[in-house]
């Protein structure tokens, strides 16, 4: 029982550019915690800056799934799917630490 199956494609454009995308997600939730464990002065220091560039690779995520969502391979799709929802729980936490951190400033 010869049977020939075909080869799978590997994946394309569409595929690489989302995993570049979930990866960037990925690296930098993973800075986010990093800096909350190493220490909260440091977080506190880089917030901002981390704040905005989550915000920049979620906007350029969310436009590259609704571009190519019937592009990605199922994979890909739920990589970056995934990496979306983490970078947006992420600033919402983000959003409410500045929110305590602010309350805490102004009772002082």
């Amino acid at each position: 029982m010869n049977v020939k199956r075909k080869a799978k494609p590997g994946p394309g454009p569409w595929d690489i550019a989302a995993g570049v995308m979930a990866g960037l997600l990925f690296v930098d939730l993973l800075s986010f915690f990093i800096l909350l464990v190493v220490g909260v002065d440091l977080l506190l220091v880089y917030s901002l800056e981390l704040g905005v560039m989550t915000a920049v690779f979620l906007l350029l995520g969310i436009g590259l799934y609704f571009a190519g969502q019937t592009k990605f391979g199922k994979l890909w799709k739920r990589l970056l799917l995934g990496a979306l929802f983490s970078g947006g729980a992420m600033m919402v936490f983000f959003t409410l630490g500045l929110l305590a951190l602010i309350a805490f400033g102004s009772s002082l």
